[in-house]
């Protein structure tokens, strides 16, 4: 009895989060439409799905059914992937540089957003924030300088995230997306964003 519980439980969980969105897509949860808000995510995303359908439409796909859908899926997702690429180019980025711990991955200013790469890392911290300064090396001086806006604690130290900036932040003169750990007064990292 129990070792055929077990597998129809998962089944049914697996079937529950397989409900598809108007569009034919999966849609699995919350986290991958806040994922897709991300420019440097979702150009990414749309770019990958490009290229897997240009590879299955290179296999030669018989069934009709299936090669339209790969062909509208395709045009449908280069289409979306120049939208972000635009967006992106619109914006201001820069690649994160190791300060007193490691960093890596990029950060794009664009709007009143901040967005971090998909391969973004660093370190952990024990008080690891996330800042926006106008000085252009933050390992020049002293940290946090009068410019610095903090936006907020670092929500993970991988992976793709965003940021909203204060609604009355002017970004014209911002320069450096600066890791900073409050409480061990270290810069962990920092991107120059042109």
């Amino acid at each position: 009895m129990k070792k055929t519980i077990l597998p129809l439980l998962l089944a049914s969980l697996f079937l529950t989060s397989c409900g598809e969105t108007s569009q034919g897509f999966q849609k699995t949860n919350i986290r991958w439409e806040q994922l897709m808000k991300n420019t440097l995510y979702a150009e990414q995303y749309w770019d990958d799905l490009t290229n897997r359908m240009v590879d299955l439409q290179m296999a030669g796909e018989k069934d009709p059914v299936k090669s339209t859908l790969i062909d509208e899926v395709r045009k449908m997702a280069l289409q979306n992937s120049k939208a972000e690429g635009k967006k992106r180019r619109e914006g201001k980025i820069g690649a994160f540089v190791p300060g007193q711990e490691n960093a890596q991955g990029h950060a794009l200013l664009h709007a009143n957003l901040l967005d971090l790469s998909t391969d973004f890392s660093t370190s952990p911290g024990p008080s690891l924030k996330i800042y926006l300064s106008t000085v252009v090396d933050p390992r020049e001086g002293s940290f946090p300088d009068d410019t610095a806006i903090e936006l907020d604690r670092l929500v993970s130290p991988y992976g793709s995230q965003q940021y909203t900036l204060p609604d009355d932040t002017d970004t014209a003169e911002l320069r450096t997306v600066v890791l900073y750990d409050n409480r061990l007064n270290r810069i962990y990292g920092f991107a120059q964003l042109q």
